[in-house]
This record gives C-alpha cells, structure tokens and sequence, in this order.
C-alpha cells in the first residue's frame, strides 16, 4: 500500500471515531436529558417518594449527572422532607430541616435554602421549634429531679418503699427490708425491652403478695434501676415527690409509702409478725378509742400527754382512719 493509500486509511479511522464520539455523546446527551425530563415531570407532580427512589440509584445517578453517593443521600433527604410536609408530619420536617446540607443538593441548593428558611419562619416551624425547647427542657428537668430523687432517696431510705428510678442496689434497704422471693429475668437486647429484668416479691406471714417490683436495665443505662412498682396491700398509698403538673415527671417519682403498722418491733429491733387491718384496727381501739372523735383537734386535746406533740397525734389519727377507709365493712359504730 503506497503512502496515499495508508493517509486515506487513517484518516478514515479518525473519521469513524470522531463520528463515534459524537453518537456516544449525542446517546449520553439524550440519556441525560430523558433523566432530567423525568425529574422535571416528578418534581410538578409532587412524587417525592417515586423522586427518593430514582436517586437511591446511585451508580445511575453518578453516571447519568456526575453525582456522588453523598450528594443522593442529601437529595433523598430533601424530598422525603417535601413527603412529609406534604404529609403534614411537621416535627419529622422540623428535624430534615434542621440538618439538611443544602450545598450538596445540587440543583435543587436554591428550592432547600428557600423551603427551609420558609418552613422555620412559619408558624408549624415556630410550634415545632418550641416542642423541641420544652422537650429539652423536660429532659433537664427529669435529670435533676432523679438526682434529686436519688439524694432524697438515700436519706430516708428506711423511711418508704420501693420507688421508680431507685438503683437496684437500696432496694433492700427500704421499710420492707429483704425480699421473700425473686424472679430473674434475662433476654438479648430488643426495641424497648430491658436487656436484663428482675422481679423482687414481699409476701405478708400468710403469703400474700403485698409488693411486686421490676427491675430492668436498658442497653444505654450504666446499672439496673427500679422501673415498675405495684402495691398489693390496701394500706399502700402513693406520695408525688414531683409537685408540678407534668403528667410524666409525676410517674416518674411515684414512692410507695405504708400508712398503718405494718410491722410489729421486736425486742431485737427486727420486723416480725405482719399484722392483718381488722388486727390493727382492734389495737386502735383497744389503745385510745380514735374512732371515737370525729377530727384530729379533739383527739389530741384528749390525749396531749401520749404525743409528743399535734402533729404525732394527728399522724396516728389519720393511720387509724385510713384503715376503715379501706375495711369499709368493719364500721365503727
């Protein structure tokens, strides 16, 4: 083949990948457009969850425009926020908005920027900003009341039952001493379910329940803490530590407190025999005839000399009254 032959030969081969290279890009420029077309027709059409989907492809995404996994991940963010506007959801709105990087949204960095700043200047974002402030707030408040709690708690320990938030620790420590049985409970970790549980039982001299306490402890919490406190007996009452009207801070510091005698002193300053109501209401009226008066006043006049001083005897008076609140059928005439 002489030298013109061998010109003409690669100029040809030039000639067909220059025509190849503008049918591949032209191929790559019609896909592209189809994509962006398709974008175009979802975005007016309000589909941001068939939106989410399309940009979970990511290799699709990274070959058809260039973009990193990151960037979809952001973009899908964007649109589900859009979802749940659109849902409604404004406190799962309130959250995307609130971490959203708007820079890596690629063309939609504008449409973000303006729906967010929109979204916080409204009234939803406002209501929700404030939810989050007073959600902050409480759990603030929760910490220092448990604290609180656990002070107050070591102090008067001997002083009250069981109560929720106690560290498994004091339980035995309590007015109920140690318990008559327990029950160990232990389970792999699970959405809301403690990873370890143990159930203490306090039974009377006849071997009825009168307390029944879970423990448990959750895979975030550093040591077993009472979670559950159920009160078998009629003279149970339960004592707010928590004054305030906050619904949930009340459940979480509910104590157990036993109004009558419980227990009868022994010589060697144990607890013995459990005593039944009707045996403790006998004994009241065997002592000073309580159910005779009609309000702690007259009684302690009466009997200035048994009490160190009103609040002793009111105290008694009250323990005693309480009994025949709860033994209704054992009226005092």
């Amino acid at each position: 083949m002489g030298k013109k032959g061998k010109f003409i030969l690669i100029f040809g081969l030039i000639f067909i990948l220059f025509i190849s290279g503008i049918i591949v890009f032209k191929n790559r420029e019609d896909r592209i457009n189809q994509a962006n077309k398709e974008i175009e027709q979802l975005v007016e059409m309000k589909e941001y969850d068939k939106l989410r989907t399309l940009f979970m492809d990511y290799e699709k995404m990274n070959k058809n425009f260039g973009l990193t996994e990151e960037e979809c991940v952001e973009i899908k963010s964007y649109f589900y926020m859009l979802q749940m506007y659109k849902e409604k959801d404004y406190d799962m709105v309130y959250s995307i908005s609130t971490n959203l990087k708007a820079e890596k949204c690629w063309i939609f960095k504008n449409d973000v920027e303006i729906f967010v700043k929109e979204f916080l200047e409204s009234k939803e974002g406002i209501e929700e900003r404030k939810k989050i402030e007073d959600r902050e707030k409480l759990a603030q408040e929760i910490k220092n009341l448990r604290k609180e709690m656990g002070n107050w708690g070591r102090e008067h320990i001997s002083e009250i039952g069981p109560y929720i938030g106690m560290p498994e620790s004091l339980i035995s420590k309590t007015m109920l001493g140690y318990q008559d049985k327990t029950e160990n409970i232990s389970f792999e970790y699970r959405e809301d379910i403690y990873i370890y549980e143990k159930h203490y039982i306090w039974k009377d001299d006849k071997e009825n329940e009168i307390c029944k306490v879970i423990v448990g402890q959750e895979e975030y919490e550093y040591e077993p803490v009472v979670k559950e406190v159920e009160f078998l007996g009629s003279n149970w009452e339960k004592k707010l530590l928590y004054n305030g009207e906050d619904e949930n801070l009340k459940k979480e510091f509910t104590i157990g407190i036993y109004t009558g005698k419980l227990y009868e002193e022994s010589n060697h300053g144990g607890y013995d025999n459990i005593k039944t109501d009707v045996e403790l209401i006998e004994e009241y009226i065997d002592e000073y005839d309580v159910y005779e008066y009609s309000d702690a006043d007259e009684f302690y006049y009466d009997h200035k000399d048994d009490f160190e001083g009103y609040e002793d005897a009111e105290g008694y008076y009250e323990d005693a009254w309480s009994l025949i609140d709860e033994n209704t059928e054992y009226l005092i005439r």
